[in-house]
């Protein structure tokens, strides 16, 4: 069995993994935590660890690098509100 890499599904759909993953997310909106104007953060499904949350832009970008400043501070934002809530959420770390 073969591991569908991002290369391999653009191949096969010829579209952008993560753009089919954003779209499906921002559709159903079962799994938004921040649904900004250019930056959606989302718990995916089947997450890997607890609190998994992935922070994609809208815009199809190589890479971040590529971002303008509001998207840029956009991202800031989504990425200051998903922690917040984590905070809130989990309170702080116990010491051992």
């Amino acid at each position: 069995m073969t591991s569908c890499t991002t290369p391999t599904y653009h191949d096969y759909r010829e579209r952008c993994l993560f753009c089919d993953i954003l779209n499906q997310e921002t559709e159903e909106r079962a799994r938004l935590v921040v649904d900004g104007e250019h930056v959606v953060a989302f718990a995916p499904f089947a997450s890997r660890v607890p609190f998994e949350t992935w922070l994609l832009p809208r815009r199809h970008l190589p890479a971040f690098e590529h971002s303008s400043a509001a998207e840029l501070r956009d991202l800031a934002r989504a990425l200051r509100d998903v922690l917040r809530r984590l905070d809130r959420t989990l309170g702080a770390p116990q010491s051992t």
